[in-house]
């Protein structure tokens, strides 16, 4: 269980949390109705999930990294073409989130992607958010992408493939009123 103060992980049997005294007895009491009112199951429902901004901003600093990266390639090599880079950039993002659901722009705000059952959502989920679930966010307005602001921060792609983008445990405390 991690503590929805500070973002520690602590084992389920104790009652307050080693670094911050928050009581967890209560949390996890809190938790509980709220599985059996909505019927969720999950262990990571206490987990906080990742608004649109800070997405966004992750997306920024993945733009400036890949252009890092293209730029010194195309003056050492060749320009590769416009297919070839975004192979490239396609194998960025689909190789981060599935090894270890975060491109380095989510690692360096904290956030990472994952399936249903807390981890990296694997090779296919992965597939399915980054070709036909962004695909579908951006068709009309980019629309799919803005519902990442709503109450459930999910975006289009999410829903498709089954995955939400959390705020990583150990970075709660320090990015805890950012969202």
């Amino acid at each position: 269980m991690f503590c929805g103060e500070c973002g520690t992980e602590s084992t389920d049997q104790a009652s307050f949390c080693p670094v911050c005294g928050h009581d967890l007895t209560l949390q996890r009491a809190q938790s509980t109705r709220s599985t059996r009112s909505t019927g969720a199951v999950s262990s990571t429902d206490d987990v906080p999930r990742s608004g649109f901004w800070r997405r966004f901003a992750a997306l920024l600093i993945d733009i400036v990294i890949i252009w890092v990266m293209f730029v010194p390639a195309r003056l050492i090599f060749f320009d590769l073409g416009l297919f070839s880079n975004q192979v490239a950039i396609y194998a960025y993002y689909v190789v981060g989130t599935t090894v270890w659901g975060r491109t380095l722009g989510k690692a360096v705000l904290g956030i990472r992607v994952v399936g249903p059952d807390g981890t990296p959502p694997g090779i296919g989920r992965t597939l399915v958010r980054e070709t036909l679930g962004k695909f579908l966010s951006a068709i009309f307005l980019m629309i799919g992408f803005l519902m990442a602001a709503g109450k459930q921060k999910l975006a289009l792609h999410d829903r498709i493939s089954g995955t939400r983008v959390e705020i990583s445990p150990t970075n709660w405390r320090k990015r805890r009123n950012l969202s």
